[in-house]
């Protein structure tokens, strides 16, 4: 206290310390939109194969299945392996659905076709409209509510140390 130098609110350890865990969480909702807009534009597409046609929409159902689904399952089924850090295995944690809903139309197609298995997965998809579009978003809303909160405690703690 006697040394005679100031501490400045605005350094950049004390503004760093406040954003690492927003940009965390930040980082974790992009995963999470990615994800999410890849498995509803996978649900789009395969509605409009099975309504129209492989040859006018140019997107065959074994091509989606093989490109899009079960990639999308296989990466959430990463985002939750232990080495990943709490941020991104929560943001795994709440895409699981995702990966069930592929991994049990994956399933269908292996047993009973290509047809019934596409159904399987655009019929789940409709049904699950509220998870995608409510809490998705609320989950993330309360991530970033989260991060800024830590954010402040982190801050004050590297301005404490200052």
């Amino acid at each position: 206290m006697g040394e005679g130098h100031a501490v400045s609110i605005m350094s950049p350890r004390v503004f760093q310390a406040f954003l690492w865990p927003v940009h965390n969480v930040f980082l974790c909702c992009w995963i999470a939109l990615i994800l999410t807009t890849t498995y509803l534009g996978s649900m789009v597409t395969m509605c409009q194969t099975l309504l129209f046609g492989a040859k006018r929409t140019n997107a065959p159902l074994g091509r989606l299945f093989v490109e899009e689904i079960h990639p999308s399952a296989r990466a959430v089924e990463s985002l939750c392996e232990e080495h990943q850090v709490i941020g991104v295995r929560v943001a795994g944690l709440a895409l699981m659905p995702l990966m069930m809903l592929c991994d049990v139309a994956t399933s269908v197609v292996g047993r009973v076709g290509m047809l019934v298995g596409s159904l399987v997965f655009v019929i789940t998809g409709v049904c699950g409209w509220w998870y995608w579009l409510w809490v998705l978003p609320w989950l993330a809303l309360c991530g970033v509510c989260l991060a800024v909160m830590s954010g402040w405690c982190f801050g004050i703690i590297e301005l404490a140390g200052n």
